[in-house]
């Protein structure tokens, strides 16, 4: 489970959700190098060089992407240690509550030259084009939340004897016995909505096993709710990941001491959902389409600042970090 990759953050059915407050859920020891500066200023760059010099290291790492950009990173996570770098810029805006005991706030908008303001016109104009267009984008996936939410009714009332045995089957092959401890549960996204549809990081994550989940979506919901159950009454914490479109189901459960996924695969069957599944596709790839148009123009923003940013400085930071991080886990 070396190295794996996640969203903490979707732009959902229900606007965009940020779930950065649960990376560290349920430790009572854990620090947070909180990065703040503005579009270009290397803030993804310098949390990359990071986490591939811990995972170089054999550290166990979690790499969090951004949802509008999956090549660009909004966070990295060392497992082992509980230690945290992430942006802390809007839209995840994220502040040091207790600075330097429990996180610290590192500024790399220090290094911008402040001749960047020349083009204040040409700034403000794009970030008013990227506004309309993620507005346009959550209209579109709020439609596709109304409909997935007639798909839940079509398909209510599920049979709880085969709910029970689907979730009792994967249990025992995962929990060998019970521990006697208070387990915990970590929220984040598998997905985010890109041109094409959902993008999943499933091919590149190496789980060493995963079970699938195949029904409609209340079954799926149903059988991955049991599971999540036995598995923290059996004192095993778990990583779940909302549904995007549908954010209140969860479509997968992660279990990071094993190195186990169990995901879904829904499969509707009535053509009523069959109908309502392709326009649910057509709102998505018209979001991811918004989405993208949305990327350009930040793409744009970015040059504007980046060819005004002593990347010196910001390297000397980065191995400052690094030495920083590295006491810290000998510590």
């Amino acid at each position: 489970m070396q190295v794996k990759h996640f969203f903490a953050s979707a732009n959902s059915g229900v606007g965009f959700l940020n779930y950065f407050c649960n990376l560290n859920a349920g430790s009572d020891n854990h620090f947070t190098y909180v990065i703040k500066g503005g579009s270009g200023t290397g803030k993804s760059s310098l949390m990359k060089k990071i986490g591939e010099y811990f995972a170089e290291r054999g550290e166990k790492v979690e790499f969090i992407h951004c949802s509008t950009d999956t090549n660009s990173l909004d966070g990295v996570r060392l497992v082992s240690h509980n230690i945290l770098i992430v942006d802390g810029t809007a839209p995840h805006v994220q502040d040091a509550k207790i600075p330097e005991v429990e996180d610290r706030i590192v500024n790399v908008g220090e290094f911008i030259s402040p001749n960047v303001s020349k083009y204040k016109k040409q700034i403000k104009d794009i970030l008013i084009e990227k506004a309309k267009l993620f507005s346009c984008a959550y209209l579109y996936l709020e439609s596709a939340n109304k409909i997935a939410k007639i798909n839940k009714k079509l398909c209510e009332n599920q049979n709880l004897d085969l709910v029970t045995s689907k979730a009792e089957s994967i249990l025992e092959k995962i929990c060998s016995a019970k521990i006697s401890r208070k387990a915990t549960e970590r929220k984040l996204f598998s997905g985010a909505v890109c041109e094409n549809g959902i993008f999943k990081f499933d091919d590149i994550n190496n789980f060493s096993a995963i079970y699938t989940i195949k029904g409609n979506l209340c079954f799926c919901e149903a059988v991955l709710n049991e599971i999540k159950k036995g598995l923290l009454d059996s004192g095993i914490d778990i990583t779940t990941f909302a549904n995007v479109i549908l954010p209140e189901v969860i479509d997968g459960i992660y279990i990071p001491s094993l190195d186990i996924m169990i995901k879904t695969q829904v499969k509707n069957v009535g053509e009523l959902e069959k109908f309502n599944d392709k326009q649910i596709d057509i709102l998505v790839k018209k979001a991811g389409e918004c989405i993208a148009k949305a990327k350009s123009f930040h793409e744009k923003l970015e040059k504007y600042y980046v060819e005004n940013v002593n990347f010196a400085k910001l390297n000397l930071l980065c191995d400052k970090l690094i030495l920083d991080i590295e006491n810290r886990i000998k510590c």
